[in-house]
């Protein structure tokens, strides 16, 4: 029995070491600026399930049970770099899988969209349990490499990483919490959806698609310019996209046939 407790020591320690190489190694790329953000057209119900799998697997390792916890419809597809934010998700998960005390983890997903938000739609990612120990981490406090500690006092790199990959996307990584306490681990970064981006459900799946997330394009026709200019600010608030207005029937054709679908 002593020796198998000693050869699960030599295993777990000889997995950390590569995975602070690894850190080291990808920590060496951001302070070069050698990573660099793709934005890509996203499916989002794929992603989503490859990183449910992922983050899964993540906790069954730790000895953890995990729960993924959808609050809002999603869009079908977002403008992002997926790869650089399911690496931010996974670093920060593991942050947390090695603090945490040994109870249920929350990965709570939400799209702020229109009115909640100003400017493009935005995915706010939150990762919350019981203790985390990160009372010496303020919102807004810059990380700082070996800031935070495993159980066993070792340096942990995930959340230095993850809070320049935010960055890098745009948007930001706060934590929140600690002792014993409900610690919560924050990611907010833009995620626009493509103008096709249809609402889904996501405990329902793509089955069933709950119609468009940006309304589609107005045209003014036969309107006097007042009337345009007077409306133009309520529906460029609610979403709309807006065409120049016009009162030929001619042209009316000719700009309806420019695209069959994505009008209001």
């Amino acid at each position: 029995a002593g020796a198998q407790l000693a050869m699960r020591a030599i295993t777990e320690h000889h997995d950390y070491l590569l995975q602070l190489l690894a850190d080291y190694a990808e920590l060496g790329q951001l302070e070069q600026d050698a990573v660099v953000v793709a934005p890509q057209r996203v499916d989002f119900a794929s992603w989503l399930e490859a990183s449910r799998r992922e983050w899964h697997l993540a906790a069954e390792r730790a000895g953890q049970p995990l729960r993924v916890d959808c609050r809002s419809f999603l869009p079908s597809h977002v403008l992002v770099d997926g790869e650089l934010l399911r690496r931010c998700v996974l670093r920060v998960l593991k942050v947390v899988l090695a603090r945490a005390l040994r109870d249920e983890i929350v990965v709570r997903f939400a799209y702020l969209h229109g009115r909640a938000v100003e400017g493009p739609g935005r995915l706010v990612i939150e990762l919350q349990a019981h203790g985390g120990g990160f009372a010496e981490l303020e919102q807004g406090y810059v990380f700082t490499p070996f800031f935070v500690r495993d159980g066993a006092d070792r340096p942990l790199l995930g959340l230095t990483l993850a809070e320049r990959q935010a960055a890098l996307l745009g948007g930001q990584l706060q934590v929140a919490g600690g002792g014993r306490a409900v610690a919560t681990c924050r990611i907010d970064v833009p995620a626009p959806a493509t103008a096709d981006a249809q609402w889904f459900d996501p405990l329902v799946g793509r089955a069933r698609l709950l119609g468009p997330v940006c309304p589609g394009r107005v045209l003014f026709v036969g309107c006097p310019p007042d009337a345009r200019t007077l409306c133009q600010p309520l529906l460029q608030r609610a979403g709309f996209t807006l065409v120049d207005g016009t009162a030929e029937v001619a042209r009316l054709e000719a700009t309806l046939g420019e695209a069959s679908s994505g009008w209001s």
